[in-house]
């Protein structure tokens, strides 16, 4: 496989992507006071899409289109260079955008054009994914050296005085990091939260995601989905450690967020405590109430209708091929006698 026809089939599958981060993000809208842990669901819904290569047909499916370029066609062992505008239908899954507009605004040849763009937005795109891997990489190999005279505290906890705000880091065998400059009181806080990180198995899904956003960093929209999943992932680590608290120790709790949030931080991987939208962390931590059992069940409805209309795709029309399409498609076709 090409780098362009590996780089259009990724602009398929993240076309189909954007339709089901659109619609989490309005689900997180309406139902922004649902559990995070539920709405957190939403984004491993996104994850499988964007990483399935195949999909089952679904009358029920929302997604617009199933292929919105026409891979095979482009990339076809019998492709003619002299193609004409027929050969290359955009399929938006909108009959608006799909009628006379966008097949007026195709010339002759664009199916060839589409392949040699392709193949050198392929090339970038292959680059761009490793920058981002060697980049990341580096930076965990940087931070490694720097804590590598961090001194036991406790198991699994060691401090260190060239960190300044606390992290896990570690992947089979996590460890929590805690710089020496930090308040004692502030302690306990931070280690149930990273604990509780690191029993949600947060640094597992992060690395997850941070993986799907390296290959699809040309999706503005996928940017934005790692910045929310990441908003997401903290304020369901903090409903976790803080669900059954009194006033005071959600106080105390608020208290070390805070703290920690003005550190200065020196390092960009992996997330610290404190550090991702601590002022609405902190305002749903004060004003934290069991939610009812109806917003409960609507959202795991929500993710449950999600999964089933996003990870399916629409059931394809069979077009008829005549003698004439067969040839603007360039195939050698033999008629049965």
């Amino acid at each position: 496989m090409s780098p362009g026809e590996m780089f259009l089939r990724l602009v398929n599958l993240a076309a189909a992507g954007n339709a089901l981060i659109l619609a989490v993000l309005a689900v997180r809208l309406i139902l922004r006071r649902a559990p995070r842990r539920i709405l957190c669901l939403l984004w491993a819904v996104v994850a499988a899409r964007l990483l399935l290569p195949v999909s089952v047909e679904s009358p029920v499916s929302l997604v617009p289109s199933a292929e919105t370029f026409p891979v095979e066609r482009i990339f076809s062992s019998e492709r003619v260079i002299a193609m004409d505008r027929d050969s290359m239908h955009i399929d938006t899954g909108f009959d608006a955008l799909n009628g006379d507009m966008l097949d007026e605004s195709l010339m002759p040849g664009t199916a060839s054009m589409v392949w040699l763009g392709s193949e050198m937005f392929g090339l970038i795109w292959i680059a761009g994914t490793v920058g981002l891997l060697v980049y990341s990489l580096v930076s965990t190999l940087r931070l490694r050296r720097r804590v590598s005279t961090a001194v036991l505290s406790e198991p699994g906890v060691r401090r260190s005085e060239n960190v300044e705000t606390p992290f896990v880091m570690g992947l089979f065998h996590p460890v929590i990091y805690l710089p020496f400059t930090m308040r004692e009181e502030d302690i306990p806080c931070v280690l149930a939260h990273e604990r509780a990180h690191i029993a949600r198995e947060d640094h597992i899904w992060k690395l997850l995601g941070f993986l799907i956003l390296s290959v699809y960093w040309f999706d503005p929209l996928l940017w934005l989905a790692w910045v929310l999943f990441c908003r997401d992932l903290e304020l369901a680590c903090d409903e976790h450690v803080t669900r059954g608290m009194g006033l005071a120790d959600r106080q105390s709790y608020s208290e070390a967020l805070l703290n920690c949030a003005v550190l200065k931080s020196t390092f960009t991987a992996p997330p610290a405590f404190g550090e991702v939208g601590v002022k609405r962390r902190v305002k749903a931590v004060m004003n934290m109430k069991k939610p009812a059992r109806w917003l409960v069940l609507l959202s795991v409805l929500a993710v449950a209708v999600s999964a089933v209309c996003f990870l399916t795709d629409p059931v394809r029309s069979k077009p008829e091929q005549d003698h004439d399409t067969r040839e603007v498609y360039g195939l050698a076709v033999l008629e049965k006698k």
